[in-house]
């Protein structure tokens, strides 16, 4: 039996120094199934390796590793790997005893999450479905802890595994994907001058002094869709990066824990986070992320399109620490991002140095000082909404040094001791005169908005904002914003105890009779008032992006400026403002207005409409030449009912190869509608399902049928699509 084992290794080493001088250009795929039969070449499923250290270690430049669903560990193979000359030259398999690990290479890239030889196709791949673990485990016999702090003190780790995976100077063309990486005591991963490229990963129970899934030593690596899960470290929870650079999109963390920084993350360098998310990460400072400027203090993180929730920042036994509960940074950007109930003593979200904050929403964070911001020397923080945050001070932040700038945002709901909204110290021991500007916000809070430690030496700029209470400045406004639906703060189950209440989101679109965007319905819907905010920001700024109609004025509030800022009456009142051919003053020309015409030069409605249904094509416009996109049409059908006979409507579109309608059925009745009864149904024509349109000429339809089961028809129109 030892004589066919040392007969296999001697093959197996043959075909590794064959395979070490081959080229890129004929590079092959490499099986791995621990089901195979042993002694195999890793040439076919049927023929392959049942170990993927054999795998790596005869793999080159080019080569593709592919492995089947199970459980593999650093321990495991039949060929002598070589550790190199400052790690104890080569050993035989099975005795390099903890520090065992699978050593990534350049150039070669290992996929998991195969079906495997026994499965009736290999080839099939899903990495949930057909889960391949990477262990550290190397005894098979981890205890199963829950807690992730017991993880340091669970005796059946202590021979584990030192580091799961290795990468020594390798780059980008090392390629980790589709791996369950669990087990390691120092590091799931550990990456030493180098970048290799992770993907499709799940760490999930390592344990670490700095980064418990992956550490990083001089290196910038991206990680794509991976997964880090109850991960415990000193600090760094699931990733520590010393002089790193990382690109990092649609990751996630959740439940793991620093001991003292950076509950998901501890960033030394520089760090790009496209939408990731983390909840529920802990640590005394950075709940989700802890980062620093590196060796030159040049490090910038990058926050794009993330989420986080139910991260926190405690304070430490000394009353340190307790530092931003989703994040503590020395220099951040924050776009497109969501920050909801996480908590801190300092910040309750976002502590430190901030560049700039857009578009961001920030609900339901709770901290002594600053329920969502503190610090935000002269940063720039523009439409974003700032709700339900609560702290001792500062409901929102906690400005210190020179102020940031607010621009176009709104704050409501939130509450404090001392300044619902805003608490500002000078944070100096030297006396030095500071400013803070706000423009085009709501500050919405209960009164009691802002409140300042040194007044006399902090000059705040506020202009063209409703504030509750007031504020002096020119274009501000004290009336009720009527926001679409305000949130709230759910006292349930123990009223008596404010520490269990939960935060319910609201909608803080500003009301308005011509239009407001329904983010539920996706639709513009029309309210019984207008907002005073409507119209009411810095005439010098522009209304950029605002829809049809406005007034030529930004909206104050989150939204202004934006694509989902409410409409206006071109600036008036509804049924004041004076638009050609909009004759009952609605702000609108359409069907309702040339039938009010029509009853004026003949005295009354005439007599075939008042025998008879009118039907046209309101929207598009007949010629309209529309370029396919994947958001659909809308087609818009008027509707004249004078009698309410009509039972049905139906719209049809036809193209040269292709035909359909949508049937509306019966209308819905207004009893008490006026003299000119007009309905609109609209259906939007989308790129996908059914009905698929390409480029080409359309006509289009809308027919009815009364309720003697006659068949009225609109006029047709022609609508071209272009590519």
């Amino acid at each position: 039996m030892r004589g066919k084992a040392t007969h296999v290794r001697w093959l197996l080493c043959v075909l590794f120094l064959l395979g070490a001088v081959r080229t890129a250009a004929t590079g092959r795929v490499i099986y791995v199934d621990a089901s195979a039969a042993e002694g195999n070449d890793g040439s076919s499923w049927a023929d392959a390796f049942n170990y993927l250290r054999d795998a790596l270690t005869t793999a080159s430049t080019g080569d593709e590793i592919r492995v089947a669903q199970g459980t593999y560990r650093p321990n495991q193979g039949l060929i002598e790997f070589y550790l190199g000359p400052s790690r104890g030259g080569p050993l035989p398999p099975g005795e390099e005893g903890r520090s065992a690990t699978f050593e990534l290479k350049s150039g070669v890239t290992v996929k998991g999450g195969f079906a495997g030889f026994d499965a009736a196709d290999p080839n099939e791949r899903g990495t949930e479905a057909y889960q391949t673990i990477l262990s550290g485990d190397l005894n098979d016999d981890d205890a199963d802890v829950s807690n992730p702090p017991d993880f340091f003190y669970e005796p059946t780790r202590a021979d584990n595994s030192v580091h799961v995976i290795t990468s020594i100077a390798a780059d980008a063309s090392a390629v980790l994907d589709g791996f369950v990486v669990t087990g390691g005591v120092d590091g799931g991963m550990v990456i030493i001058d180098g970048s290799p490229t992770i993907l499709n990963c799940v760490f999930r129970r390592n344990s670490a002094s700095g980064g418990g899934a992956i550490n990083i030593g001089t290196g910038q690596s991206l990680l794509r869709n991976c997964k880090f899960i109850s991960n415990l470290a000193g600090n760094g929870g699931a990733i520590c990066g010393v002089d790193a650079k990382l690109t990092l999109s649609e990751c996630s963390f959740t439940g793991n824990r620093a001991l003292w920084i950076g509950g998901g993350m501890l960033i030394n360098g520089n760090a790009v986070l496209i939408g990731c998310v983390f909840i529920d990460n802990t640590s005394q400072s950075g709940g989700g992320i802890s980062h620093t400027g590196g060796k030159l203090g040049l490090g910038k993180l990058e926050l794009i399109d993330c989420a986080f929730s139910g991260n926190s920042a405690s304070l430490s036994s000394n009353n340190s620490y307790g530092s931003g509960g989703a994040v503590d940074t020395y220099e951040a950007t924050a776009n497109n991002c969501i920050f909801s109930g996480n908590s801190a003593y300092h910040g309750g979200a976002i502590s430190g140095g901030v560049q700039s904050i857009e578009n961001c929403i920030f609900t339901g964070n709770t901290a002594e000082q600053g329920g969502a911001l503190r610090g935000m020397q002269g940063s720039t923080i523009r439409n974003s909404i700032f709700t339900g945050n609560r702290a001792e001070q500062g409901g929102v932040l906690y400005a210190m040094g020179h102020g940031p700038s607010l621009i176009g945002c709104t704050l409501s709901d939130n509450s404090a001791q001392n300044g619902n909204a805003i608490t500002w110290s000078m944070y100096s021991r030297r006396p030095t005169p500071m400013s803070m500007t706000i423009s085009n916000c709501i500050l919405w809070d209960g009164g009691d908005e802002i409140y300042t430690w040194e007044e006399e030496l902090l000059d705040i700029s506020i202009v063209y904002s409703d504030i509750q209470g007031g504020w002096p400045g020119e274009g501000n406004i004290d009336v009720a914003p009527c926001f679409a639906e305000p949130g709230y703060w759910n006292p349930d189950p123990t009223p008596a105890d404010a520490n269990d209440d939960v935060w319910i989101d609201g909608d803080y679109h500003l009301k308005s009779q011509v239009g407001r965007w329904d983010a539920v319905s996706g639709s513009w819907v029309n309210d019984d008032v207008t907002s005073p905010c409507i119209d009411a920001g810095d005439p010098k700024t522009p209304v950029a992006s605002e829809p049809f109609p406005n007034g030529g004025v930004i909206n104050m509030g989150a939204y202004g400026g934006t694509a989902e800022a409410s409409k206006s009456c071109f600036g008036e009142r509804v049924g004041e403002a004076n638009i050609n051919g909009d004759i009952n003053s609605d702000c609108k020309v359409d069907l309702v207005d040339m039938l009010t015409v029509i009853s004026q030069w003949t005295n009354g409605v005439p007599p075939i409409l008042e025998e008879r249904p009118l039907l046209v094509v309101d929207q598009p416009l007949d010629g309209a030449r529309l370029e396919i996109s994947l958001d659909p049409i809308l087609i818009r059908a008027g509707v004249y009912d004078p009698d309410n006979s009509i039972k049905n409507v139906s719209i049809h579109v036809y193209g040269d190869s292709v035909s359909w309608n949508t049937r509306r059925g019966a209308i819905q009745k207004d009893p008490n509608k006026r003299r000119l009864p007009v309905e609109y149904l609209e259906w939007e024509w989308d790129y996908n399902g059914q009905n698929q349109m390409g480029p080409g000429q359309y006509t289009i339809i809308i027919e009815a049928v009364d309720d003697k089961d006659d068949t009225i028809i609109s006029p047709e129109i022609m609508v071209t699509l272009l590519e």
